[in-house]
């Protein structure tokens, strides 16, 4: 009795749980700063899709360009992750600070992931390590492709 309760109230919880939202959106409807961070650092580049996403109380914009590049931007337009397949994040959005750390400690590794919030910057490698920085562009920590952390 009890294990049929709790199935069925398992059952009516997910149906009433929280889904986000994924609305596809045009170019045109991106903030202003949005489309001229993606015509300064992607020309080359056309978007082939744009959402407007509300996951978790969180709301952000995704866009996706025709060479497989992801971009996520805050509610606000501004840049928060770039993800890319084929090609190396662009040198230019890379803090200088962190850009000093990987050529001094990874040279010769390409980037192809960066992700910024409030707290921390992440770096993903070519060789599938991620690191981790702080505000102040200190290397914190960094997980290598074993997913084994290295605490610096």
């Amino acid at each position: 009795m009890t294990l049929t309760f709790l199935c069925c109230y398992l059952i009516a919880l997910q149906s009433f749980a929280y889904t986000p939202s994924d609305e596809p959106i045009t170019f045109e409807d991106l903030p202003l700063t949005t489309q001229t961070f993606i015509q300064e650092q992607f020309a080359h580049m056309t978007v082939t899709r744009a959402s407007y996403n509300t996951q978790d109380c969180l709301k952000c914009y995704e866009v996706h360009l025709s060479d497989n590049t992801t971009l996520r931007f805050d509610d606000m337009g501004n840049w928060c992750a770039i993800e890319r397949v084929d090609s190396e994040v662009p040198t230019a959005l890379i803090p200088e600070r962190i850009q000093q750390t990987l050529n001094d400690r990874f040279a010769g590794i390409g980037i192809y992931k960066l992700e910024k919030d409030t707290n921390s910057i992440k770096v993903g490698l070519a060789n599938k390590e991620e690191l981790v920085f702080n505000t102040d562009f200190q290397l914190l920590d960094f997980e290598d492709d074993t997913s084994n952390v290295i605490e610096e």
